[in-house]
Parts: structure tokens; sequence; C-alpha cells
């Protein structure tokens, strides 16, 4: 929080995004690499596919819905899309694993 103190307006935003991202996308790369439907490199390479598509399409369709309608409404795009990952990764099927998940038992 110390590191948040000095910062204001743009560049706070930005290190809170980047603050998020870094916390999920290891996490997803793990869970591809250990995917039981698919081999580890494929998994990670659709992984990597999907994310570099979401940033190349999102902003022009925010864009275009903003320009359309108001920026209010491509907002709202973004929250309805976000609410329906929540939904979708909700209702996905888990899977038992009898690793250790990368823990480290060795201390």
């Amino acid at each position: 929080m110390a590191i948040l103190i000095g910062l204001s307006g743009k560049k706070l935003k930005e290190q809170l995004r980047t603050a998020s991202h870094s916390c999920v996308v290891p996490l997803v790369f793990t869970m591809a690499g250990k995917s039981t439907t698919m081999s580890s490199g494929p998994a990670i390479a659709a992984v990597s596919t999907v994310g570099y598509l979401g940033f190349l399409m999102v902003p022009p369709l925010v864009g275009f819905i903003a320009q359309a309608s108001s920026l209010r409404w491509s907002f709202a795009f973004i929250a309805l899309f976000g609410g329906l990952i929540t939904v979708l990764v909700g209702r996905t099927p888990t899977v038992k694993s009898t690793t250790n998940m990368g823990i480290i038992d060795d201390f």
C-alpha cells in the first residue's frame, strides 16, 4: 500500500490494473499446462491466443459501441460480459487433482 501512496490518477489506475492481471495470468497458464483434455503445449498456446485476441478485439468493439451510442453503454457492455464470464466459469466442471498443484513442501 505504501507504493500506491505517491501515485495518483492515471498512474494509480495503471498500477491497480497491472496488479490484478499479475495475480490471474499465472494461474490461468498453470491450469492450461495441467489440462487433462489437451497436452500442455497446445493448451498454453490456446490460452495465449485467446488473451491476444481479447487485447486486439475488445478496444475497437468498445469504441464502436461508444461512438454508436455512448460511453456509458460501452462500459455496460464490458460489465455485462464480465458477469457472463463469471457465470460461465461457475458452471464449468472442476477436476480433482491428486498432485500438489505446484506447492513446495520442501521447507
